[in-house]
């Protein structure tokens, strides 16, 4: 029976077969004259996905709980502050990224639109709403320049022609999306969160 986490790559909750395992044992020295220290053993797993066979790189200690396992590789990005129905979109494209790129850009392009509705951006489609999203600086320039290449890949995935999308303009795609998410939401979230702890 293999280790069931979520498949970042498939987005499935599935079983994953260990690969590989190394142990680490890290010493922790408490502060005072007894020098008394403690050893935690922290366990790196090479997982295999036993769905879309795609590899993964945790680590967790069995000292400290396995609920406290975390991913290495590939990086999850910390989406806090980003609006649910952003999230949820996302989220969905994800799981078809490495199935069909095609279908992902046209599910990416989805999830711009719905930064452009939560940001109340006007136009009659979805070009007009960046560039008034880049009017009211809620994106600068040059990531509107980004949103435009998604939108335009959206476009092409959306209609019937010979167009080629593979993996690797999917990937650049997800960066670009990741980007805008980081600018409009996860910075100002991020600066709050510094500003309230200055405040203290």
């Amino acid at each position: 029976m293999g280790i069931k986490i979520k498949c970042d790559y498939c987005g499935n909750e599935t079983p994953h077969t260990k690969r590989g395992e190394a142990i680490e044992e890290e010493e922790l020295e408490f502060d005072g004259e007894d020098g008394r220290s403690i050893t935690i053993n922290w366990n790196t797993l090479l997982l295999q996905c036993d769905v879309c066979s795609n590899v993964s790189l945790h680590y967790f200690s069995p000292d400290i709980g396995e609920e406290e396992i975390r991913q290495l590789f590939p990086v999850v990005k910390d989406l806090s502050g980003v609006p649910t129905d952003v999230v949820n979109s996302y989220s969905e494209a994800k799981k078809v990224k490495n199935i069909s790129p095609l279908a992902f850009v046209t599910l990416i392009r989805r999830s711009l639109e719905y930064v452009c509705m939560e940001k109340g951006a006007v136009g009659k489609d979805l070009n007009d709403k960046l560039k008034d999203l880049g009017k009211k600086e809620i994106i600068p320039q040059t990531l509107s320049k980004m949103s435009h290449v998604i939108r335009i890949l959206g476009n092409i995935g959306a209609h019937a022609d010979n167009t080629e999308i593979g993996k690797d303009e999917a990937r650049i795609i997800d960066d670009f999306f990741i980007a805008v998410l980081e600018y409009v939401y996860i910075a100002p979230e991020k600066i709050k969160k510094v500003e309230k702890y200055l405040k203290k």
